[in-house]
């Protein structure tokens, strides 16, 4: 049962200060406050260690855990592997929960001990709330076509999720395949048969913008998220044709936006990143084969070796005691 189970919340966090202020107030004014803090600071500085000692002031428990790479993925693992919780959940660092949000989650866990994650509303994307509580369906995400479920929304419990191996720091903030770590773990999951709830009573906030502005830091950005979405085009073996809907995918949405050139730029900014993350993605995993099977061709020669070097050594043997043939070039009778 998960009644009185605790809640680890592992926040990473990189370059901000100021942003993290409405999220950790929100904690603060949970009405569930049966869970702990984990905070993974990705900071060279000590910019959010008066904020930590405000929400320890309020009398939540925080475990300061200090991560010297910037990788998101990596980032939550380090923040699980610190867990104290049955069930983890993963707030960003400008995300903010309202005051009800463990409450329902909770509450949703102990009604049903077949569920293995939830996945709340983001409020910001999901604003009609008309998505009904239900089970994710494999099938709907394999096609791309199951709604959306960001890593701030999400809760495992935690067990079962260490079972999966938690995220793939391969993909995700940090990384050159700059997102889809969370669509990973979901895909995984599902694959695995567990079960995935939707459970919009649970509502998160997290800034969002349909259609930034095209500089090139979005553009940069626009790239790397693409690679990510390209990556899990290969690495889960999805239909080609969904692939090919997401490469054309964002030049059918470019009507929408504000400005018609900025669209078309970030749009095929998003399809070259989708594009190299599929050929960047297959060419890593056929290096990786390639190693592997020269790792076996070197560990097969190298057991073929010591094989044959005991051998020699037992025929010395036999000839030191006078039973076997001396070692030459040409046979000849052995003077032993």
């Amino acid at each position: 049962m998960t009644d009185g189970a605790l809640f680890s919340l592992v926040m990473a966090t990189y370059g901000r200060s100021e942003e993290l202020k409405p999220a950790l107030a929100s904690l603060i004014e949970q009405t569930d406050r049966g869970f702990e803090l984990i905070v993974v600071d990705q900071n060279k500085d000590e910019r959010i260690a008066p904020l930590l000692e405000s929400v320890r002031a309020a009398g939540i428990s925080v475990n300061h855990v200090r991560l010297d790479v910037a990788n998101l993925s990596l980032a939550r693992n380090v923040g699980l592997q610190h867990a104290n919780g049955r069930i983890v959940a993963f707030p960003d660092d400008d995300c903010w929960y309202e005051p009800d949000v463990i409450a329902s989650v909770r509450a949703a866990f102990a009604a049903n001990d077949a569920i293995d994650g939830i996945v709340a509303r983001w409020c910001e994307v999901e604003k009609k709330g008309d998505r009904p509580a239900a089970p994710l369906s494999s099938v709907a995400w394999r096609r791309f076509r199951a709604g959306d479920a960001t890593s701030f929304t999400l809760f495992f419990m935690l067990e079962r999720l260490k079972a999966m191996g938690g995220f793939d720091p391969r993909l995700g903030t940090g990384r050159w395949f700059g997102c889809g770590e969370e669509t990973d773990l979901i895909l995984r999951m599902l694959g695995e048969g567990r079960r995935i709830d939707y459970l919009p009573a649970a509502r998160i906030h997290h800034p969002h913008a349909e259609w930034p502005s095209a500089t090139k830091a979005q553009c940069r950005r626009e790239r790397m998220y693409g690679r990510g979405t390209g990556a899990l085009y290969v690495k889960h073996g999805l239909p080609v044709w969904v692939a090919a809907r997401g490469f054309v995918g964002p030049l059918t949405r470019v009507h929408r936006a504000p400005k018609l050139a900025a669209g078309l730029l970030l749009a095929g900014c998003t399809i070259l990143g989708r594009m190299e993350g599929v050929v960047g993605w297959w060419l890593g995993s056929r290096m990786a084969t390639v190693g592997r099977r020269q790792a076996g061709v070197r560990f097969r020669s190298v057991k073929r070796q010591r094989h044959a070097s005991k051998q020699r050594g037992k025929g010395h043997d036999l000839q030191d005691a006078g039973l076997g043939r001396c070692s030459h070039r040409r046979p000849q009778k052995c003077a032993c």
